[in-house]
């Protein structure tokens, strides 16, 4: 599921050198996707826990799923630009392909950025 090894992936890119990772701008550009989405999980999770009952955060009635939407789209297009970003460095040799695997494994899209019928299905399984 998209969202797992988000705060595990911050902390492995924090720990690595940023000449292990192409640059300091490359390594910025990968740790402020990982905290955007770590957001945005952290929104998705608060709105569907609500709808499950567990009381968080309301919906407006008519633009609330749409807005969901919006949030998993953005969530899943930065999971998509995070993971091309580490292709790119373990293609032209900057990112250790082992590295690169596993920041993808922890961060990337995975299955959860298919058809977007409706989200709190993604996360409803977080809610405690």
């Amino acid at each position: 599921m998209l969202g797992r090894g988000l705060g595990e992936a911050v902390d492995l890119l924090g720990a690595t050198p940023a000449r292990d990772l192409g640059g300091v701008t490359v390594k910025q550009r990968l740790v402020a996707d990982a905290v955007a989405m770590e957001g945005l999980v952290g929104t998705l999770t608060r709105v569907a826990c609500s709808r499950l009952g567990v009381p968080a955060v309301p919906l407006h009635p008519k633009k609330g799923l749409r807005l969901l939407r919006l949030r998993l789209r953005r969530l899943c297009r930065l999971a998509a630009r995070f993971t091309a970003t580490v292709e790119r460095g373990v293609e032209r040799g900057t990112i250790d392909p082992a590295l690169g695997g596993r920041l993808v494994a922890l961060a990337g899209p995975g299955a959860a950025c298919g058809p977007i019928v409706y989200p709190v299905d993604l996360v409803a399984t977080r809610c405690s």
